[in-house]
């Protein structure tokens, strides 16, 4: 009797254990909310206006915040032309968004400032990290969002290639199907279908390697981009678009990892392309900072702010900013953001 007692309660237990896994399988438990990703991430939308992506395309590098994120899947529709819409409706804040370009899926942080309003045309700045650094890096370090909230524009915040990241300058991985320019002009027409953009005002900053894309987006894109303001980085490709491109740039005098030596050359160059005189007018801004402005540029000025004793890095910023900055003495006797912002109200595309 003892022994069929314990048969039975063996063969009770075994059936509830049953019942219990065939329930789990029938109702499985909600999907991972975005707050199980980690609070302060930026969410992820699927791009717009684009194809499911087959199986063998995979994502580049991407923000750390959402590294084990799964490539989109789907995409919503924009507006249609002549819809007389200027794009949709969009909060404001960060948004990690995915656009298809050379067969890749490639990510950018979006940055939508406050009072953002599909009911007028926005101002869009291009922000490049630097080398082995990544948009989420870029995006902490120089804080430019905290302007574009101020100021109503769109900040864009690309993504690199490769590991450790950095921009393809004169085509060293198109044979892998990777062309930075396609790529941010693919950002900035994905970007035209979600808000409203004036086309006139798109302009291009970035830090070290991603100074040197932002010298060549205003070089070979310089139909589109009205300005530009490379940090410690500036160069001048030489096969630019014949309109001439207002130039801003800043450059420390011991920065070590873009020698100071390089930037005034790349800034005659810029010159000599907007038909600028060969005079240079300085003006001290303080005891350890001028601009170097030459003469005669008309609506295309070329500037170049020297910081005697800067590093590499961006003025205005944190002095400590560890692995998302720079390296070396960072002045504070201007801000680069508040310089570059004037500099880019002040010129637009001419009509």
């Amino acid at each position: 009797m003892i022994q069929m007692g314990r048969s039975v309660v063996a063969l009770s237990v075994l059936l509830l254990v049953l019942a219990i896994s065939c329930s789990a399988a029938v109702h499985p438990g909600p999907a991972p909310t975005a707050a199980a990703a980690g609070a302060g991430s930026p969410a992820t939308r699927a791009p717009r206006a684009l194809v499911t992506p087959a199986a063998s395309l995979t994502p580049s590098a991407v923000l750390p915040s959402i590294a084990a994120d799964p490539v989109p899947t789907s995409a919503a529709t924009p507006p249609s032309a002549g819809s007389g819409a200027c794009g949709t409706d969009f909060p404001p804040g960060d948004t990690v968004e995915w656009v298809e370009s050379g067969g890749n899926w490639r990510s950018f942080l979006l940055h939508v400032p406050e009072g953002y309003s599909s009911a007028r045309p926005h101002p869009v700045v291009f922000s490049f990290h630097g080398y082995g650094r990544s948009a989420s890096a870029q995006h902490d370090y120089t804080g430019l969002w905290r302007l574009a909230d101020r100021f109503g524009f769109i900040l864009i915040e690309p993504e690199g290639w490769g590991s450790p990241q950095e921009w393809d300058l004169a085509g060293d991985y198109y044979y892998d199907g990777i062309d930075d320019l396609i790529f941010t002009t693919d950002i900035l027409h994905q970007v035209e279908t979600q808000l409203c953009v004036d086309p006139v005002r798109v302009y291009a900053t970035g830090f070290s390697n991603g100074a040197e894309m932002a010298s060549l987006v205003g070089c070979r894109l310089g139909d589109v981009f009205a300005a530009i303001a490379p940090v410690s980085g500036v160069e001048y490709d030489g096969d630019c678009v014949d309109r001439p491109v207002p130039v801003l740039s800043f450059q420390g005098t011991d920065d070590w990892n873009v020698f100071f030596d390089d930037a005034p050359p790349a800034m005659a160059a810029w010159a000599a392309h907007n038909g600028c005189g060969d005079t240079q007018v300085t003006t001290d801004v303080s005891a350890s900072v001028s601009a170097q402005e030459y003469e005669g540029c008309g609506a295309a000025p070329v500037i170049l702010y020297v910081i005697e004793g800067g590093g590499h890095t961006w003025p205005g910023a944190a002095d400590d900013a560890g692995d998302i900055g720079g390296i070396g003495f960072t002045t504070h006797d201007i801000d680069a953001n508040e310089l570059m912002w004037q500099f880019f109200e002040a010129h637009p595309l001419p009509s």
